[in-house]
């Protein structure tokens, strides 16, 4: 009985620190002005809509008209953007995170992974929401949204979320070993950006070439979370079962290399 207490009152605590870590990283992401959190909605629709005018206007296309594989193109550039903003915000945040709050690890309550839990939940958060907006504005303006298949989105997003804790945890221990993974690390996001399929379609891309670029298992989820909204998007190409490995992997390493460093972070 001792135990399964002394297991409930940790996990409460862990709850508490990580909700308080939480409304510090809100105060700090956006500060105390209204714009900060406007922001969140107008970069990537800024970038979506650039983008969309670009590809529907040298197609010979009307403005914003068209569609890739069924879905609107500005629609189809938002469940590209938003996925990777999400997974490359998470592992860069997380990697940061000891270095970041040293100064909170006196309170004995308080542990590395605290910290990286608050700000992926954080992330988390802000994501969905500014895609529930989004995709809501899209649809007010007549864009045709389905969401016969919406379950499959959200699991394929919860999936994407944890691969990317799972990163961020391994980024977190390795950049506390070594401190130039912060500046590797962008070296390994940035090609990502141009191969996970934000501005493509893996279906338009020839056969031959799908091995290389399926080694990408974030080009796997923004085509899953494509095809979750749009049931007739085709997702033969990729796979959920490879995305969920890539998932568990990265996870179950990331929770093993964090339980052999954080008592040398919290000490250090």
């Amino acid at each position: 009985m001792g135990v399964i207490l002394s297991g409930r009152n940790n996990i409460a605590v862990m709850r508490d620190v990580v909700f308080a870590l939480l409304i510090r990283e809100l105060k700090t992401r956006f500060g105390s002005y209204r714009l900060g959190y406007a922001w969140a909605i107008i970069e990537p629709l800024i970038f979506v809509l650039i983008i969309s005018a670009i590809r529907t206007l040298a197609s010979g296309s009307g403005l914003f008209a068209g569609s890739v594989y069924s879905i609107p193109t500005p629609i189809f550039f938002l469940l590209g953007y938003l996925p990777f903003q999400l997974f490359s915000t998470i592992v860069t945040k997380s990697s940061k995170a000891v270095s970041s709050n040293k100064g909170l690890f006196i309170y004995r309550q308080v542990r590395p992974i605290d910290t990286v839990m608050a700000r992926a939940i954080l992330e988390i958060t802000i994501n969905m929401l500014v895609t529930l907006i989004l995709i809501a504005g899209f649809a007010w303006f007549g864009f045709d949204i389905n969401l016969a298949t919406a379950l499959d989105y959200f699991i394929a997003f919860f999936t994407l979320s944890v691969f990317a804790i799972g990163l961020g945890l391994i980024m977190c221990v390795a950049q506390f070993r070594f401190n130039e993974v912060e500046k590797f690390l962008p070296f390994l996001i940035r090609p990502a950006f141009f191969t996970s399929g934000i501005f493509f379609s893996i279906n338009d891309i020839p056969e031959r070439l799908h091995h290389w670029l399926n080694w990408n298992p974030i080009l796997h989820a923004i085509e899953i979370l494509r095809a979750g909204l749009y049931y007739d998007y085709p997702r033969d190409a990729v796979s959920y079962s490879f995305l969920l490995a890539c998932t568990l992997s990265s996870f179950f390493l990331g929770l093993s290399l964090y339980r052999l460093d954080w008592r040398n972070m919290v000490a250090s």
